[in-house]
This record gives C-alpha cells, structure tokens and sequence, in this order.
C-alpha cells in the first residue's frame, strides 16, 4: 500500500505551544503506521515436518475458518534420506474457489539424494469458511527408506 498523501508538516505544525502533538501530526504519524504495516499477512505458524517417510492424506494448512479472498502458499519440500533404489515424492495442495474444488500438484520429485529439493508459490484465491489442504504421495525402494521434510507458509494477500 502506497504511503498516504498527507502532506509533511513543518516544525511550527507538529507542536502545539503547550508541547503536545498537532491533529496534523497525528494523522501524518498515524496514516504512516497504517501504510507501513499493509501487507501479506501470513496465517498460523505453518507447517514443519521433518523425517517424514509416509504418503501423507489431506490434512488442513490452517486450522481455523478463513474469510474468502487472495491467499499465496509457498512450500519447500527436501529428500533428507535417500531410498537404498529409487523413491518419488509428490506434493499436492487443495482448495475451493467459487465453490469448485480446485488442486495443484507439483512434479514428482525423484532425485533420490539428499541435494534433491522442490520448491514452489502458488497464488490462487479461496471461498471462505474452507479449508487450504496439502498432501503427499511417497514411494520408496530399497532396504533404506527414503525420508523428506516439508515446509509450508500460507499467506493472506487481501485483508
């Protein structure tokens, strides 16, 4: 949000004789703080998985109600142990806009070493009072399970 067009008082404007705060100043300080707190404003505290070596079903990113609107969820999934043969990962995200289920699944992830990682932001708007879901679908091979962290942020755009 651009700062609001309040015009910079001069010294003789700020202080009143008595040494309080003009109306003028006060306005000008108060609209700066509105403008410099504007924002994304992110929901709860995420989500922090770690030695996961499970599929993972549909599970909520955000435990309360949320209002309808513009919402930007940003995960980081990382393979922390590789599988003995193979393994894949597939992270996958759920949400309802206008009242259609909608979904967004990354690649598999199928490196299969610890330098393997998947990231992504998905920006997408969201009816309210439903959930922001995510899952996972894993595979391994191999007498070493493959293990993997995730890391999930959800973002409210519009208040």
């Amino acid at each position: 949000m651009p700062l609001l067009p309040v015009p910079i008082p001069t010294t003789d404007a700020w202080v009143h004789e008595d040494r309080t705060l003009s109306e003028i100043a006060i306005k000008y300080l108060t609209n700066q703080g509105d403008a410099t707190t504007a924002g994304p404003r992110e929901l709860g505290s995420g989500v922090t998985l770690t030695l996961q070596a499970a599929s993972i079903g549909s599970t909520s990113v955000y435990s309360s109600a949320i209002p309808a609107g513009l919402y930007r969820l940003a995960y980081y999934a990382r393979i922390t142990r590789a599988a003995t043969t193979s393994s894949s990962l597939t992270v996958a995200f759920g949400w309802t806009d206008g009242g259609v289920s909608q979904t967004f699944t990354g690649a598999a992830i199928t490196g299969n070493t610890t330098t393997t990682y998947q990231q992504a932001t998905v920006t997408f708007r969201a009816d309210g009072n439903t959930p922001i879901t995510y899952s996972t679908t894993y595979a391994s091979v191999g007498a070493t399970s493959m293990q993997h962290s995730l890391l999930i942020v959800l973002e409210q755009l519009n208040a």
